[in-house]
């Protein structure tokens, strides 16, 4: 069953990441039917479908430019570590920058699968 116009109406404040009294207020829906909606699963469903939706246009919509930053940045990191100049302990923290981005690269890219599955 499709979702009503007041359910339709509540998706987009959750999407803002508001708390859920301020997503029911903005929503004009009380608390007690924001409760009830995200208790049914075919608004979680319609939730999640959004969620995934807006995911993957942020992805595809900023992928070049964010490659294009990526690279770049790593680029620098890896000049300020071949620079003899620069102390070990800048190094050693560039390099943890590096490893951490990296992470969270492949946490996002894991995201992004459970999401498409």
């Amino acid at each position: 069953m499709p979702l009503s116009r007041r359910q339709q109406a509540v998706l987009p404040f959750l999407l803002r990441g508001d708390s859920l009294p301020t997503v029911a207020e903005n929503a004009g829906v009380s608390l007690r039917t924001l409760k009830t909606y995200l208790s049914d699963p075919e608004f979680g469903e319609a939730l999640n479908a959004l969620i995934r939706s807006r995911i993957e246009t942020a992805l595809h919509d900023g992928a070049g430019s964010l490659a294009e930053l990526s690279g770049e940045s790593i680029d620098a990191m890896a000049a300020v570590l071949k620079d003899q100049n620069v102390p070990a302990t800048e190094k050693a923290k560039i390099a943890f920058q590096i490893w951490d981005r990296f992470a969270n690269v492949a946490e996002l890219l894991r995201v992004v699968g459970d999401a498409k599955n």
